[in-house]
């Protein structure tokens, strides 16, 4: 079925547990000596790059990494949708994966993307920890098998054989964003705790496993240049295509 629209996220952060008071993403520069929050080694020496990040391990105080979007602008949806989807393009892959369960929350208010941490979302590092009003509504789910490509070469976005695009529906929270554009201020995507019955993520042979690293596609590959960010890291050749794979809601 044909896309009769589509909206490209417009700013978007990456939560992490382990860095739990940190702004990671949006569009602020690179810290000079830490990147983007993420370093990936290459030959003759390191680069970091804006990403987003998904994952989750065992135990009580494991890392978990979420991620927010927002700046969707439906003013010319039309009104009546029967299908929606998020689109998230995978990047990076560190493990192959089935059944990746993903958990998609309304959020409830507007947000900075350049201030955004982990504790503006939950109210704290444990699977227990409510999340703050920041978050309302119902989640829809979704889940999907992902490849795994090579490390190898990370001088290059996308990188070379990027597993690509995964999809999740979205339907309920769109059409209450169509019903009261007001109310559209983005989503939570998050990856249920270990313990959570909604954890489904196996590995190839059939055992539940972490998420081994989802690198997801940034809104900010659309207007950064590939430089590095500061001294200590190389610069990173961007293609064309890469303009185009930020997070996006296709409607049918």
């Amino acid at each position: 079925m044909a896309a009769i629209f589509r909206s490209k996220a417009s700013k978007d952060a990456w939560l992490s547990s382990a860095h739990p008071e940190q702004n990671l993403g949006g569009k602020r520069p690179g810290t000079p000596g830490m990147g983007f929050g993420q370093k990936s080694p290459v030959a003759g020496g390191q680069v970091s790059y804006p990403v987003l990040i998904l994952d989750v391990n065992g135990g009580s105080f494991a890392p978990k990494d979420s991620l927010v979007l927002g700046g969707f602008d439906l003013s010319a949806a039309p009104a009546s949708v029967a299908s929606a989807r998020l689109r998230l393009f995978v990047n990076f892959a560190g493990a192959p994966r089935e059944r990746v369960t993903l958990l998609v929350h309304p959020l409830a208010r507007d947000w900075d993307e350049n201030a955004i941490s982990y504790l503006d979302v939950y109210s704290g590092r444990s699977p227990g920890a409510d999340f703050t009003d920041l978050v309302a509504g119902q989640p829809v789910q979704g889940s999907f098998d992902v490849a795994s490509n090579s490390a190898d070469d990370f001088t290059r976005l996308p990188c070379a054989n990027a597993p690509g695009w995964v999809e999740i529906d979205v339907l309920p929270i769109v059409r209450s964003w169509i019903a009261d554009p007001q109310s559209a201020f983005g989503l939570l995507v998050e990856p249920p705790w270990w313990d959570d019955a909604r954890h489904t993520a196996l590995s190839p042979i059939g055992r539940k496993a972490n998420l081994g690293r989802l690198e997801i596609a940034p809104s900010e590959w659309a207007s950064w240049d590939g430089q590095p960010p500061g001294e200590g890291f190389l610069p990173i050749r961007l293609e064309a295509a890469a303009r185009e794979l930020g997070p996006e809601i296709v409607l049918d």
